[in-house]
């Protein structure tokens, strides 16, 4: 309630807590900013406070792949994927592994090969660490 309008009733939202758990086992939401509108999927239940991601998940139902390679005109439904893709045209390798020099076009193959170098653990910052003894 208001001091200042005590005619006009305060609206609360429903997701005013810290974060939100809308089905169990379903990640939590970080807190939204005022004004922000929880926006949900009416086909699997996905929710998120941002219209685009929601119109790319809908491209989960709809098939939609609006995103086209110049070389070999194989399609995406989000432009990240087609900016991976890209890098097996244009041979950009990125992502390395500190420990053998090899390189990688994609942060998931670099991960995987680090399980080669005996496991290691993630450090918060995703770079990956590992103890000599």
């Amino acid at each position: 309630p208001s001091n200042y309008h005590p005619d006009k009733q305060q609206s609360t939202p429903s997701h005013d807590s810290a974060a939100v758990r809308i089905r169990p086992g379903q990640p939590r939401l970080k807190a939204p900013q005022v004004g922000k509108r929880l926006r949900l999927c009416s086909e699997c239940g996905y929710t998120t406070f941002f219209h685009t991601n929601m119109e790319n998940h809908q491209r989960v139902h709809t098939g939609e792949r609006p995103y086209e390679c110049d070389k070999c005109n194989k399609t995406f439904k989000q432009k990240s994927g087609l900016a991976k893709h890209t890098r097996t045209h244009t041979g950009e390798k990125p992502f390395w592994c500190h420990l053998c020099l090899t390189h990688f076009t994609q942060r998931s193959s670099l991960k995987r090969h680090m399980i080669t170098h005996g496991g290691g653990e993630r450090s918060s910052d995703s770079v990956f660490t590992y103890s000599t003894t």
